[in-house]
């Protein structure tokens, strides 16, 4: 079982129902996928003090993303000193939008109208000509006069 599988997320790069990638429910893996994608290639000291990790914990979060295909790690040197540079690849880009997206989906509101109360699903106030309160009563139900009445496009007439 892996540590994915430990934490409850399922398995690498299997969808959920309810579209989240099971990578990126990580907080830690979000984030550093997330400052990625808005930077080109990225120091390794820029990424874990931005995340404000330790090395040990960015190296394995790096190599589990980079393991899966959304991150590029490249290694190199500036003189004599040894340097790592990480970069979203365009998998992990487009994984993160559709994350991105499915979290939006989820927060969104319902689409269909629910009561917030059930005390609120009575008559809904009206205001009189003098400006009070009132629920609507029979007079109410009389027909609008001919010129109020508007037809819907594409129907003629009543």
């Amino acid at each position: 079982m892996t540590s994915d599988q430990d934490a409850g997320t399922g398995t690498p790069g299997v969808r959920r129902p309810d579209g989240l990638d099971p990578l990126l429910i990580d907080l830690t893996r979000l984030s550093l996928v997330g400052l990625l994608a808005g930077a080109d290639w990225a120091e390794f000291p820029a990424v874990r003090d931005a995340l404000e990790m330790s090395d040990s914990a960015l190296s394995k979060q790096a190599a589990t993303l980079e393991r899966e295909g959304y991150v590029e790690i490249r290694k190199g040197y500036i003189g004599k000193r040894p340097r790592t540079w990480l970069q979203l690849s365009t998998q992990g880009r487009r994984r993160l939008s559709e994350h991105v997206e499915a979290l939006q989906r989820l927060a969104a509101p319902p689409t269909t109208h629910r009561p917030a109360h059930p005390a609120t699903t009575g008559p809904t106030p009206t205001r009189t000509e003098n400006g009070d309160d009132r629920a609507p009563g029979p007079r109410d139900a009389r027909p609008a006069p001919p010129s109020a009445v508007v037809a819907a496009p594409g129907h003629h007439g009543l």
